[in-house]
């Protein structure tokens, strides 16, 4: 019996680094396992020389409710939680621009 069939895979890339004015610098991290798509964990580290703060914020879930829309949750440190709803335009002839 082939072992690597039982194993649960793991990709994992590294996003970004930029900077803000040269005040401001941010990295961010991706970690997903291969078979479970939709589910992945982000680190976001910034660093901020102006106040001499960290931050780290830590994007748990992603989730699609159904194919246009996508929820993603996001907490950092301080206990502070943050959600965001993307609504994908699934009809690209169509345009909402006004």
């Amino acid at each position: 019996m082939n072992k690597a069939k039982n194993k649960l895979l793991f990709r994992h890339r590294f996003l970004s680094f930029r900077a803000d004015k040269g005040d401001t610098l941010k990295g961010s991290y991706v970690h997903y396992p291969v078979f479970l798509r939709g589910v992945f964990g982000v680190i976001e580290i910034a660093r901020r020389f102006s106040t001499n703060e960290n931050t780290i914020a830590y994007l748990e879930d992603r989730d699609a409710i159904d194919d246009p829309t996508l929820v993603k949750a996001r907490l950092t440190k301080n206990g502070k939680l943050g959600a965001l709803c993307d609504m994908m335009n699934s009809n690209p002839s169509r345009s909402d621009n006004f």
